[in-house]
């Protein structure tokens, strides 16, 4: 469940759309993160709904199809949970490094190539920084998904997770600092425990589909 968890954030497959054209031909991004969820449905199964804090660093690279997130986790009554993940889409591979143990896991999705907003339907303002808002692509059948985004510095700047059931509500917000409109590379190395006799492979096991941000995160 806690892979499950920490996977939810990491960005799906899904192209921009009406993005300021000077926001489109960026590379890839890198961002801190936190989220805060309270009864959120994970978007593509049956699993229990969850309550949990998530924060960590994220980075994806659109055009070599690679991500990376890093996170520590806190669910009530557990002992927190620390650990990163590597996608890889050229080679449909991933690893999930929790608490020092590492898993090689297959993907049946596509890393992004793009921020995954979806369509323009407002504006507002986060105190008096005025954001647009966008409204998510359908990618799941248990959950809708809205974006705050930053036209003037291409950013993310926060996103709301809610339960489609309205007669069972639940909400994740997340929130993305120090945005980058680049990728890190040096976050895309394997550490020993993924690149050793040690790690686990489960070619079997296929890695729950993301919503759209992060999991999407991203």
């Amino acid at each position: 469940m806690k892979f499950l968890i920490a996977l939810i954030f990491l960005v799906t497959c899904a192209s921009a759309r009406r993005m300021p054209y000077h926001c489109s031909n960026t590379n890839g991004y890198t961002s801190n993160f936190e989220a805060t969820a309270f009864n959120t449905l994970d978007p593509n199964s049956n699993y229990p709904p969850m309550s949990f804090f998530e924060a960590g660093n994220t980075t994806t690279d659109f055009v070599g199809q690679r991500t990376f997130t890093t996170y520590v986790l806190v669910v009530e009554g557990q002992e927190p949970s620390f650990g990163s993940i590597w996608e890889f889409g050229q080679t449909n591979e991933g690893y999930i490094l929790d608490n020092g143990v590492c898993v090689k896991v297959s993907l049946d999705y596509p890393v992004p190539s793009a921020l995954p907003l979806g369509d323009l339907i407002g504006t507002t303002k986060i105190g008096q920084f005025p954001v647009q808002i966008f409204n998510a692509a359908l990618v799941s059948y248990n959950t809708n998904q809205t974006y705050l985004y930053d036209p003037l510095s291409c950013s993310l700047v926060s996103s709301t997770i809610r339960n489609s059931d309205l007669t069972n509500p639940g909400f994740t917000v997340m929130n993305f600092y120090n945005f980058e409109n680049s990728f890190t590379e040096s976050w895309f190395d394997l550490p020993s425990e993924c690149s050793s006799q040690s790690v686990i492979s489960l070619p079997n096991f296929v890695a729950p589909k993301h919503t759209n941000i992060l999991k999407k995160f991203f």
